[in-house]
């Protein structure tokens, strides 16, 4: 008989005493599931005198799933990896909560929180101490959900009793963190039916593999002597999946290829049907949990929308619990809890290196504005050229040279001779009559009129 042992916090803050509570838990019930059982099962767990054990037996088949791993680890993911802080009244982070934060068992606590969604209603055991480096961490012990009691408030000893010790009442109201409401049977609930459908689905898949995949053996006997037919029989028995076969005299063994055009497109079909049932009831989406042949990126982009938008649900759902429920258990154990509120930090957006890259070059080159060099050579991971001043002189030259160049018509192409009358000119800048003036010619006589 397993003893759950439980701190007993006290008033002053002392070092808590210890409880004992003895729990006969069972083991897991391991067996063939169908609707039948389905049914009867959500009847018991729903009726005046609520029993789960059964139900969450199926549970604990139905999270074996490999869908059902995959869609309930993303919304777990999620919150696990949201950058938790507990901040003041004056929005500063709380050290000694922080610290709290970065422990194994307040991930675990952020698990046992989300997986309410799923499995119903829950009952979390949380412990608070010091370890031995003198820092702070804790435990968050799930009860077994088949000995709860919701709507006693209850664990029961024994999973089909209803005695038991309550949670309302005494230390446990302290340390205790309920999840989820009392009649919840969670979102494992539907989708049990399709897990369950999927198994059966699953073994005849493999039974058509098995029949239609391989070779027919076609074995011949004389028709007349018995035990020749009885030898041949063990023989092939014998012969296995090894290839190999004695057989007696006077019989003929043939493997003959397997014409059949049956593929399976069928069971597989079934198969990725169900598997979208569960991602619905679990995640409310199936493009992001799995491959699909009949969607393309407009779709999926939708669902993964879809999922961003669940995952903000979850988030804040999670962080109510802890801001009501548990900063009581902050203060049994101690903590500077006053004030104070679980937060996630706004996330910045990141750009990929190359939109970051565009992003500097539109602020240089359409706005205007100055950007640091050195920090986009540092950025990119580019050393930066050793002459690089006055290789941004030569540039600015240039760049001026270009300017006044635009200033200045360009005209080399046209003929112009002595026969020809001068045209009016700047009186400042005037070329001699009848002389044909290069490119270069032009311009020292525009830079002379310039600069007087």
């Amino acid at each position: 008989m397993p003893i759950t042992k439980k701190a007993t916090v006290t008033a002053d803050g002392t070092q808590p005493s210890i409880a004992i509570t003895k729990l006969d838990i069972m083991p897991i019930v391991r067996e063939n599931q169908d609707i039948v059982k389905w049914r009867n099962y959500t009847r018991s767990a729903e009726s005046r005198v609520p029993r789960r054990a059964l139900l969450y037996s199926l549970y604990f088949d139905v999270i074996l799933d490999a869908q059902v791993i995959s869609v309930t680890g993303k919304r777990r993911d999620a919150i696990t990896t949201a950058g938790w802080q507990y901040v003041d009244k004056d929005g500063q982070p709380v050290p000694e909560i922080n610290e709290l934060i970065d422990s194994i068992g307040f991930a675990k606590l952020l698990e046992e929180i989300i997986d309410s969604r799923f499995w119903g209603y829950s009952m979390v055991d949380c412990n608070i101490f010091k370890d031995d480096e003198n820092t702070w961490q804790m435990t968050a012990t799930q009860f077994d959900r088949r000995h709860m009691r919701p709507e006693l408030g209850m664990v029961a000893f024994r999973q089909y009793d209803d005695e038991g010790f309550s949670i309302r009442e005494g230390v446990y109201t302290q340390t205790v963190l309920e999840a989820g409401e009392e009649k919840d049977l969670g979102l494992l609930l539907s989708a049990a039916q399709y897990a369950i459908y999927k198994r059966g689905g699953l073994g005849d898949w493999a039974t058509f593999v098995e029949v239609f995949g391989n070779q027919i053996l076609d074995a011949q006997w004389d028709g007349y002597d018995e035990d020749q037919r009885l030898l041949l029989l063990d023989a092939i028995e014998k012969m296995g999946n090894n290839g190999r076969l004695v057989r007696p005299k006077g019989t003929e063994v043939q493997f003959v290829p397997n014409q059949n055009n049956a593929t399976g497109a069928l069971q597989e079909g079934f198969e990725r049907w169900l598997d979208e049932q569960i991602a619905k009831a679990l995640l409310g989406s199936t493009e992001t949990s799995g491959t699909s042949e009949r969607t393309g990126y407009a779709i999926g982009k939708v669902h993964a929308d879809q999922d961003e938008k669940k995952n903000e649900t979850d988030t804040d759902f999670v962080r109510r619990i802890l801001n009501s429920r548990f900063r009581k258990i902050l203060k049994a154990f101690g903590l500077p809890y006053e004030g104070g509120k679980f937060i996630i930090p706004e996330k910045k957006q990141k750009l990929s290196l190359t939109d970051e890259i565009n992003v500097y070059v539109a602020m240089a080159t359409k706005l205007g504005m100055p950007v640091d060099h050195d920090f986009i050579y540092q950025r990119v991971g580019m050393p930066k050229p050793a002459d690089y001043d006055a290789q941004m002189k030569e540039k600015e030259a240039q760049k001026a040279f270009n300017a006044l160049n635009t200033q200045i018509p360009d005209d080399d192409d046209d003929e112009e001779s002595a026969d020809t009358p001068p045209a009016k000119k700047d009186k400042k800048a005037k070329k001699p009559a009848g002389v044909k003036l290069t490119f270069r010619q032009k311009l020292a006589l525009h830079m002379m009129d310039f600069f007087g």
